[in-house]
């Protein structure tokens, strides 16, 4: 039968003048106290019997007499196999309270609002039912079981609490074991296990590009996962898989896009970088001006019969009528609007800067051949050409546009600086080195003889109109020509494309009839030859033949009859061509005009930005990229360089002993 907790005046009195032999009166009141609520179960279950469910006596049975109540002892209510029941006598319990007191006093850290214990709430609590109980035992003279639930009343708790702590204190009696709060202590992942979790993300990263959770269970049905059962005894639930992929690395997104950083070092493209781009510009460099840091001009020293050189950068852009700063500082009351849809508008610019000039126009006092007018007033001629690139609009930027404007270019320079050698510097894209289209096109040919291998010309009606490539020049100087003749005495050859084969068998190169087309390849889009290999197919050893790997372009053919020259950028590296950041300078100053979706609003805003980036920014500007030309002649790479001018932003050159070590350091690693 379940006792009762009976509220009499005795024990009322006694409950009334023991509050303050808790000794916690403040502490046991705190807000931060979290006091624990019992579980769903039966509380202090009894053995005893229901009496009134018993049947009546019959006969001689003696009346039922009901057992004497058990004496008060300082059980354990059956928390152990063998409880305590001995009373704990007054100076233990004293003791005892004492040393609670000490350590519930010593985990505080801190003052005031800040003050908190390092028992955390939890455990401080217990700690407190403790020294209540045996405060009361110390004051009173309870015995423990009528103490924790005096105490388990007093903090409008229940029997259950009264039990709990009663083990408590005697696991403190014993061993001086304190209560501790379980949460936040079971097992770890099973991933903490490195073996484990190598094995499964080695197991991720086999299955590709498109890896999923799935994945993760399939692991746990391969053997190679058999020597994990100690670890893990079957395989996770899916949303556990889940939960390990983000553990793994993984998260579930949209594919990010990037540029071409790997590109910049690839083979070819360091050849041409090293071996003719480089080489190129230094000597160039001997004949150009330069500049200190006050902006002051150093002239250089010139040989006799030599002029000066004038580097011109050209490039293209384009600019959107929506383009517009994001990047802001946002007051809290402001709410969120409504951008524009898509980029709107597009004008594209192309231009060419040098650091001698600037933009490439007409000098103030020279009378313009065709006068241009500037967005910030005033009249000259310009090399600047405005493109509505699209295909309802001007079409698209071709080989014929840029052959036009650096016509448009040259006539300028030969008016405005008549005394300097100009060179005009274009990035590697195909409008720009597009050959004629009767220069012999190697990709074009076939391997044995072809009707249908010629260049194509565009026609005055606008029709396709196929024209033979230009003979071609021998080793010996003596002319080839690349068709059969028209009276060839097989008809089917009669002013055929000879092939490959042929051409070189009467150039002489050894076994030309048993060269294949291509080197065989397992990526069809590309041909699988060796990145040094000169001879190793027809196609290879016709394009190494000297006079195709002189073939110039159109504009270089155009350049060379105005007295200028062509060169051409390495592929992929726009840190070369100061014109990237002129137009970076200019967007930005675009995105700080007022919105407008009118093409009208849009060109005025853009030549305005344009023309707001004056001859000191462009003079910064190409001394990074000379500087960076440097750091690629002493045999840096992409990333060294772009390091070391973070590095020495202020030189126009590289410092030799930054060099040298960086030279020791590559032994070092090799």
């Amino acid at each position: 039968m379940h006792t009762r907790f009976h509220k009499t005046a005795e024990i009322t009195d006694e409950l009334t003048g023991s509050l303050n032999a808790l000794g916690l009166e403040a502490p046991l009141l705190d807000d931060d106290v979290i006091l624990e609520d019992p579980p769903n179960e039966v509380v202090d279950p009894t053995d005893d019997r229901n009496i009134p469910s018993l049947g009546e006596p019959e006969g001689d049975e003696v009346h039922y007499i009901p057992p004497p109540e058990d004496p008060q002892t300082d059980d354990d209510s059956g928390e152990n196999s063998q409880p305590n029941r001995k009373p704990i006598p007054h100076e233990e319990a004293k003791m005892m309270v004492d040393k609670l007191n000490k350590i519930i006093e010593s985990s505080f850290r801190g003052r005031g609002k800040k003050r908190t214990s390092t028992l955390g709430d939890v455990g401080l609590s217990r700690l407190r039912y403790m020294a209540g109980t045996l405060n009361l035992m110390v004051k009173t003279g309870l015995k423990l079981t009528k103490a924790s639930e005096s105490a388990a009343y007093v903090f409008c708790r229940v029997k259950w609490t009264a039990r709990r702590v009663r083990v408590w204190i005697r696991d403190f009696q014993r061993d001086g074991t304190l209560p501790t709060n379980l949460y936040g202590t079971w097992n770890d992942s099973v991933l903490e296990d490195e073996d484990l979790s190598a094995a499964i993300r080695e197991w991720l990263m086999a299955k590709g590009k498109y890896v999923k959770a799935h994945h993760i269970i399939e692991f746990f049905l391969t053997d190679e996962s058999k020597k994990f059962k100690n670890v893990i005894d079957e395989p996770p639930s899916l949303r556990t898989a889940q939960r390990w992929m983000h553990r793994m690395g993984f998260t579930w997104m949209r594919e990010r896009t990037g540029q071409f950083s790997d590109r910049h070092e690839r083979d070819d493209v360091k050849y041409y970088r090293e071996k003719f781009y480089v080489p190129e510009w230094m000597k160039l460099k001997r004949r150009m001006r330069s500049w200190d840091s006050e902006g002051r001009v150093i002239p250089p020293k010139l040989n006799e019969g030599e002029q000066l050189v004038v580097v011109w950068f050209h490039d293209e852009s384009t600019f959107y009528a929506h383009d517009r700063r994001l990047t802001r500082w946002v007051h809290e009351s402001e709410t969120a609007g409504i951008r524009k849809k898509g980029e709107g508008v597009s004008l594209m610019v192309t231009d060419f800067i040098s650091a001698d000039y600037g933009w490439l126009r007409s000098r103030p006092g020279v009378a313009p051949i065709a006068p241009y007018k500037s967005a910030i007033g005033g009249e000259y001629e310009s090399a600047r050409v405005i493109f509505r690139a699209g295909k309802q609009r001007d079409g698209w930027f071709r080989t014929d546009h840029v052959v036009e404007q650096l016509s448009r270019a040259m006539s300028i320079v030969k008016q405005q600086y008549p005394d300097e050698e100009h060179v005009f510097v274009f990035n590697n894209a195909t409008i720009h080195t597009k050959l004629p289209e009767s220069a012999p096109n190697v990709y074009k040919m076939t391997l044995g003889p072809s009707q249908k291998v010629k260049g194509e010309e565009v026609g005055p009606s606008g029709e396709t109109i196929g024209i033979e490539y230009a003979p071609v020049t021998l080793p010996d100087g003596r002319i080839q020509q690349l068709y059969h003749p028209s009276n060839h005495l097989n008809t089917k050859l009669r002013g055929a494309f000879k092939g490959m084969a042929l051409i070189l068998e009467e150039r002489a190169v050894p076994n030309a009839r048993k060269l294949k087309l291509v080197c065989a390849s397992t990526n069809t889009q590309q041909q699988g030859c060796l990145p040094d290999a000169t001879n190793c197919c027809a196609r290879r050893t016709m394009m190494n033949q000297p006079d195709i790997i002189a073939q110039k372009s159109i504009i270089q053919t155009l350049a060379k009859s105005e007295g200028c020259s062509v060169m051409y950028l390495p592929k992929y590296h726009c840190e070369l061509n100061p014109i990237e950041q002129c137009w970076g300078v200019a967007k930005r100053k675009y995105r700080e005009c007022p919105a407008s979706s009118l093409e009208a609003d849009l060109k005025k805003n853009m030549l305005a930005a344009l023309d707001s980036v004056d001859l000191r920014l462009i003079r910064r500007f190409a001394a990074r990229s000379e500087r960076f030309v440097h750091a690629y002649g002493e045999g840096l790479s992409g990333q060294e360089a772009a390091w070391t001018l973070k590095k020495f932003r202020g030189h126009r050159t590289i410092p030799v002993a930054l060099l040298r070590g960086m030279d020791k350091s590559r032994d070092k690693l090799s």
